[in-house]
């Protein structure tokens, strides 16, 4: 009993989020909520409506009515998992929406071509004589509540390749954007839908997930994420520290870290790109969990995927308890605001993944890591762009001195000398021990950022020392030549030949 009671309060409130993004109106909401009290989805194998309609195109009212059938039932844990997934996107995709067209209404001079537009649907009014099998008093229900169970019928294209639909409190409202603004707001785009792209972005998917899950890659990736994260960080984030204090709450699972999960940045991480989060037979997914599974060698990519995320994820939500405390001393957010906006710059510390167009999008479906490259440059000028100063300050105190220093301590050492140049350019070096027993430890660089203000200041140094005027002139034709090849999104299929 007190299990169904819980799982059907969280039901209830799955259904609250869809009318407080508008989906669905109160009135509506209030009435499913009165017929549905102890609710039990029973969606049946091959429902053909599914098809009819993708999420990316048209926000549509999710619920149907109950009508009996012989077709097998989906098991209601499963349908209560993918209702979620379902319920969660339709919400978010319908607030995003009606943010930008908000938006647009507060600057209409700056969007000229974006219009409100008489809706292409045609609306099957619902009369409350259909409604009595599901309610359980159809003379005390509203107009307007009966609107909400309108059910909307094709009348042509749903959205043509220009248009956006929303919804206002349980009102649907299509709007004329443009096909560029339409298709940035879609999930699926030409680039998607291409065979082209999706037969040779196979080896870029291989060359993405084999690299990301290497435990080496892990390694330099915790150090260039935690310095990173320090110099573009809103807060005053410690590289190591606040790195370590994200750990500790991703590895106790804790009230921060769930709401974290919550607040979408998750969707930023590179190992995301390749990784199925929802198994098509979701039922096996929920009861196959056992725990000699971490020891089966069938799941050790799995285990690399976790690793990997877990890596990445640390800095990520030192950050965000950092933002967390600063926005909730303003005491002008709501909770949830405070989870949004804190989220948006977790994602946005280092490198936000996702962040890409179409174009560049297509781009990246046949080059791996052509939109990391190209987001590391838009995140420097950024920085410099809104903080010179503090980003100037931080990228001396976290790369230039310790680039410095370590210059000093080792250029007159032949052991660093004998060391190829790559390495130098790439890697901050320590030397221990002496003769045979001397080891040579590599700390990677970050990326864009230690190759400019780390390695050249190291080669301006050795210019200063040996007045040696091709130091510099090799550094910089190396760097300029390498993102000149990176920069060009050769795809991976023919780098080999």
């Amino acid at each position: 009993e007190k299990m169904f009671r819980e799982l059907n309060e969280y039901q209830n409130k799955l259904v609250l989020y869809l009318m407080e993004s508008g989906v669905i109106s109160k009135e509506t909401f209030n009435v499913i909520m009165e017929a549905n009290r102890d609710y039990v989805p029973f969606f049946r194998v091959m429902d053909q409506t599914i098809k009819e309609y993708r999420l990316g195109k048209v926000v549509k009212n999710p619920f149907k009515f109950f009508k009996g059938s012989k077709k097998m039932v989906i098991d209601p844990l499963e349908s209560i998992f993918l209702n979620t997934l379902h319920y969660v996107q339709i919400a978010e995709r319908n607030s995003a929406f009606v943010n930008f067209i908000k938006m647009v209404e507060e600057i209409p001079n700056a969007f000229p071509e974006i219009t409100k537009v008489k809706t292409r649907v045609k609306p099957i009014k619902v009369s409350k004589e259909e409604l009595k099998d599901i309610v359980i008093d159809v003379k005390n229900l509203s107009d307007k509540a009966v609107d909400g169970f309108t059910v909307f019928r094709r009348e042509g294209q749903i959205i043509s390749e220009t248009q956006i639909a929303i919804f206002k409190k349980g009102k649907m409202e299509v709007w004329e954007v443009g096909k560029d603004i339409a298709e940035s707001l879609r999930d699926i785009n030409r680039f998607q839908s291409n065979i082209y792209f999706r037969f040779f972005g196979i080896p870029t998917r291989l060359l993405r997930a084999g690299s990301t899950l290497a435990p080496d890659f892990m390694i330099k990736n915790f150090n260039r994420d935690t310095v990173y994260a320090g110099i573009f960080s809103h807060n005053i984030f410690i590289p190591y520290y606040h790195t370590m204090v994200g750990m500790f709450h991703l590895v106790g699972r804790t009230k921060l870290y769930k709401e974290w999960t919550k607040s979408g940045a998750m969707q930023s991480m590179l190992v995301s790109f390749d990784r199925n989060y929802y198994a098509k037979d979701m039922k096996a997914e929920l009861t196959s969990r056992k725990v000699q599974n971490v020891i089966n060698p069938k799941n050790w990519l799995e285990m690399l995927r976790i690793a990997s995320e877990f890596v990445e994820s640390a800095s990520r939500i030192g950050d965000y308890s950092l933002t967390n405390k600063r926005l909730k001393r303003l005491g002008t957010l709501s909770d949830k605001e405070v989870i949004e906006g804190s989220g948006f710059e977790s994602r946005d510390l280092t490198i936000d993944f996702r962040k890409m167009g179409t174009t560049v999008e297509g781009y990246n479906m046949v080059s791996a890591f052509f939109n990391a490259r190209l987001q590391g440059y838009v995140k420097t000028y950024e920085a410099f762009r809104d903080r010179p100063m503090a980003t100037s300050i931080k990228i001396f105190t976290y790369i230039t001195l310790p680039s410095i220093l370590l210059w000093m301590r080792n250029h007159d050492d032949e052991r660093y000398q004998r060391l190829p140049a790559w390495q130098k350019d790439l890697f901050w070096i320590f030397i221990t021990g002496e003769g045979e027993d001397s080891i040579v430890w590599r700390m990677p660089k970050a990326h864009e950022l230690g190759i400019l203000f780390g390695t050249g200041a190291e080669r301006m140094l050795e210019w200063m020392n040996s007045k040696d005027p091709d130091a510099i002139k090799t550094l910089l034709k190396d760097f300029a030549w390498d993102h000149i090849k990176t920069l060009g999104p050769i795809p991976d299929f023919f780098k080999p030949f």
